[in-house]
């Protein structure tokens, strides 16, 4: 994947020498990304790409670093891409507001709930036997019965 500005990526700090900090993980904003001249690179390791300016946030401040390079894991002084997480939505679906979530309102102009009409008691929906109240699919939701923002 490519970095462009703006997009969150980790910085792994480097820590302390004497090992009181480790390296750990910070939360980094690329604000500038640099190709890098694969023929100019010396290391034997795999060639790098891009070379990104990073805004690095930590807890007690940021910092800002140029010419990053990156790896594909976690390397002291490098960035890297943030692992994914398989986070389930923990939001519940509403029931759109239209239709009551069942999907389908009355082609009337106020375009109540279905669910209205389909409860009315025998000899009250006659509207509905006769075929002049009917149900159509509710555009709010388009059908689904759930909101959609």
């Amino acid at each position: 994947m490519k970095p462009t500005v703006g997009r969150i990526v980790h910085y792994q700090s480097y820590g302390t020498p004497g090992g009181e900090y480790l390296p750990e993980p910070r939360a980094a904003i690329i604000t500038q990304v640099c190709t890098v001249d694969r023929a100019q690179t010396s290391d034997e390791e795999p060639r790098i790409e891009y070379a990104v300016g990073l805004c690095v946030l930590n807890p007690t401040g940021q910092f800002f670093n140029t010419s990053v390079p990156y790896a594909e894991e976690p390397t002291p002084g490098h960035w890297n891409w943030p692992p994914t997480a398989g986070v389930e939505s923990v939001i519940a679906p509403r029931d759109c507001s239209r239709c009551d979530g069942c999907g389908q309102v009355a082609n009337t102009d106020d375009a109540e709930p279905w669910t209205y009409w389909a409860a009315l008691p025998a000899g009250m929906d006659l509207a509905v036997q006769a075929g002049l109240v009917r149900p159509v699919t509710c555009l709010d939701c388009n059908g689904a019965g759930q909101a959609t923002s």
